[in-house]
């Protein structure tokens, strides 16, 4: 019987500190916005994006933003999108260029948004938004 007990009691413990060291720790959230929602084939538009630190520990972070079709909507940014941010911290708004190309009337294409923790290679935050190109 007084086994059970140092085992439960050892479980209890166990679980408390698990829920513990879940709960806060490392958050993110993302603002991505288009500049226009449709453009004509062959246009660039601009996409503004910003990431920040909602969490209450110091995270390493990386913008990521792809297309589900990268040879119709070309992505362009300078640099890399890679910060070390402070809780609260934002990346501050990033300015990224897409431009569409269409082999139809219209197409709708859409863009995946995410701020990745880089040491853990979670997501923290994602987004995704659509954009047509029409001919």
């Amino acid at each position: 019987m007084r086994i059970e007990r140092k085992y439960l009691s050892l479980i209890f413990i166990i679980t408390i500190l698990l829920f513990i060291s879940g709960c806060g720790g490392i958050t993110g959230n993302i603002i991505a916005e288009l500049d226009k929602g449709t453009i004509d084939n062959g246009e660039t538009t601009i996409f503004k994006v910003e990431g920040e630190n909602t969490g209450d520990q110091t995270v390493t972070a990386r913008l990521e933003i792809v297309s589900e079709n990268p040879s119709k909507v070309i992505i362009t940014y300078p640099g890399i999108l890679e910060f070390t941010l402070l809780p609260g911290e934002t990346t501050g708004e990033k300015t990224v260029q897409i431009k569409g190309f269409t082999d139809h009337t219209s197409t709708q294409y859409k863009i995946y948004t995410r701020l990745i923790n880089i040491e853990t290679n979670k997501v923290l935050d994602h987004d995704t938004d659509l954009i047509t190109v029409k001919k």
